[in-house]
């Protein structure tokens, strides 16, 4: 069985890579380290092969063995109640979907009759914002309900320099929800979501494309040790594709 690609940590996404490749923890450092890519791409000014793929091939040819990863450690970035336990794994959107639409409606059913709550989902059928427009293309084929996960555990603190969503926050279907529903009732939903839930990180197994992984984690690896800010090339992700993730492929449910 090949080493499992863990990028939870530096320390773990040495240690794995270190494994992955055969190679002493501290020599691959060094090699990560002393890897200068601007003065690379300087010297090589028509060079069209990405960062990640350059200082792989430094690697190798610093005595690092082909690699090869058949399944790596992945975060499911999300935010939720309390006592969401996953019992029964990570679940496509499609099958969480009304469970979803449920906890919402208890945050606003004191203020909000269910006959105005169930035009108001109805309504995004074919309101024309863009927030409703996105709304239907989350829902609108299993192939996009994910669930979804990402290789770089840092990347969920610090979405920016990768140009992702900050799910911590919410989930990107439940901002569409939510301000929705602010334009028909002037009601602030969202925050009402995020006081009533919690940041979360749901830590599973799944299957890796080794040059795609390997290569995210090397990047990061040398961005971080010579102190440059993370990049959308360190992004490497998980999307089941509508297939559930089961409860035997979670590692840890981290409530932060």
């Amino acid at each position: 069985m090949f080493p499992r690609l863990d990028c939870s940590s530096v320390t773990t996404t040495l240690t794995s890579l270190a494994q992955i490749l055969e190679m002493p923890a501290p020599e691959l450092a060094s090699v990560l380290a002393s890897v200068d890519l601007d003065a690379f791409y300087r010297n090589h000014p028509r060079y069209e092969i990405p960062g990640e793929e350059v200082i792989l091939s430094h690697v190798l040819e610093s005595g690092g063995k082909e690699p090869v990863v058949e399944e790596a450690v992945w975060f499911h970035i999300t935010r939720c109640f309390a006592e969401t336990d996953f019992a029964e794994g990570l679940l496509p959107l499609g099958d969480v979907l009304e469970l979803l639409w449920r906890n919402l409606y208890s945050l606003v059913a004191e203020e909000v009759p269910a006959e105005e709550w169930r035009q108001c989902r109805d309504g995004l059928q074919t309101d024309g914002n863009h927030s409703a427009r996105l709304y239907r293309m989350k829902v609108a084929g299993r192939h996009l309900w994910g669930p979804y996960g990402m290789l770089i555990r840092d990347l969920a603190f610090d979405p920016q320099p990768v140009r992702n969503h900050d799910f911590l926050r919410g989930p990107e279907i439940i901002e569409d929800i939510c301000r929705c529903f602010l334009a028909l009732h002037g009601i602030d939903l969202l925050s009402r979501f995020r006081s009533a839930t919690r940041p979360c990180i749901v830590k599973f197994v799944g299957e890796a494309p080794t040059i795609d992984c390997v290569g995210s984690a090397l990047l990061y690896l040398h961005l971080k040790y010579r102190g440059l800010p993370l990049s959308q090339r360190c992004n490497c992700n998980f999307d089941a594709a509508g297939t559930p993730v089961s409860r035997s492929q979670i590692l840890e449910v981290q409530l932060l």
